[in-house]
């Protein structure tokens, strides 16, 4: 997934619990407590955020961090 720290940081901005792993992308790690609808409204965002660019807004963010 291009731009997975920019990413990340949008889903946690929706408080969407994710973490940023270097070199393996955005990591999810449902559970047997999360709903299956849970899990699809997570993969949802992403498509959201990657299809509208709502990641772009984290790029000052990452790189001054």
């Amino acid at each position: 997934m291009p731009a997975c720290l920019r990413v990340c940081r949008e889903l946690l901005d929706r408080d969407i619990i994710v973490d940023y792993r270097p070199k393996a992308g955005v990591r999810v790690s449902p559970h047997f407590y999360n709903r299956e609808d849970e899990c699809d409204f997570t993969l949802a965002q992403m498509d959201e955020i990657l299809k509208t660019g709502a990641w772009e807004k984290h790029v000052a963010a990452v790189t001054h961090a």
